[in-house]
């Protein structure tokens, strides 16, 4: 058939037609079968032994893998396994690939990763996987958390800070409380226009330019508009200049997703706040 693959195409073929001449009668000794085969796997970089029966004219293979790792911004690699593969790992039974990062999944934790390495024919050497760490290592990547600068703003009652749901940049998403966790999604930059910016360059609006208690604490896009301007107060309390209320977590919660609002300023520690690098 056109297109089909021919056998001298394969870059197998030279294996296993080596591996067919082979006597592998069962009451011949398979020595000479184990020894290539050995010979093999170390000229691959994988070291190996052999267990022999009574007669010593058959053995078993088994051929060690290390597993080596390390951190990509110093140092070199570790090994934390070298053996046999384990337990539901032989025979592999993966498809070969090349993955090259992960993307965040959109949690208040998750940030996305990407992999350098090298292409190998064959098991790569320590040599070349030392090489390897040695480059990623020259490069000075560094891991910074999903911060993109500014600061948290973090509740003296809960210790948890002002955060934007799921990451939202949409207009009108109320703000939260949720655990501090130094991703761009509790990053605020105070200015002088008095203004409380996010990473995605939206302000910390009182929804509705709203003046009454509950009204709620918002992203929007920047107008300039007074209700979108806060007074980062010495007695930690953060006031709308329209309004004249306060940052407020609703219901004095301290619990994950408590709703932030405007309300009459009292004293009371849900009203408390620190702006945090």
């Amino acid at each position: 058939m056109d297109g089909a693959p021919r056998l001298d195409d394969l870059v197998a073929l030279p294996m296993i037609e080596r591996l067919i001449a082979f006597d592998t009668t069962s009451r011949e000794s398979n020595l000479e079968l184990i020894e290539w085969a050995r010979a093999y796997l170390e000229g691959h970089g994988a070291s190996s032994a052999l267990t022999y029966d009574d007669t010593r004219q058959k053995a078993n293979l088994f051929a060690t893998f290390p597993a080596q790792d390390g951190n990509a911004t110093s140092g070199g690699l570790t090994t934390p396994y070298s053996g046999p593969l384990p337990n539901g790992y032989s025979p592999m039974k993966t498809d070969s690939s090349i993955l090259l990062g992960t993307g965040g999944d959109n949690s208040h934790s998750g940030v996305g990763m990407f992999f350098e390495g090298a292409v190998t024919a064959g098991y790569p050497s320590d040599a070349t996987e030392n090489a390897v760490q040695a480059t990623i290592t020259a490069a000075g990547y560094s891991f910074t958390g999903g911060s993109t600068g500014g600061q948290q703003i973090v509740g003296a009652q809960s210790g948890r800070c002002v955060d934007l749901p799921n990451g939202s940049e949409t207009n009108g998403a109320q703000v939260q409380l949720y655990d501090c966790n130094g991703q761009s999604s509790q990053r605020w930059t105070y200015g002088s226009d008095k203004r409380l910016v996010d990473s995605g360059g939206k302000c910390l609006d009182a929804s509705g330019r709203g003046t009454t208690n509950g009204t709620k604490v918002i992203i929007w896009d920047c107008n300039g508009q007074a209700n979108q301007q806060w007074n980062v107060n010495a007695s930690g309390t953060i006031t709308g200049v329209q309004s004249g209320l306060c940052l407020d977590a609703n219901g004095a919660s301290t619990a994950n997703g408590t709703m932030i609002i405007l309300w009459s300023c009292n004293g009371q520690a849900n009203q408390q706040w620190s702006l945090r690098s």
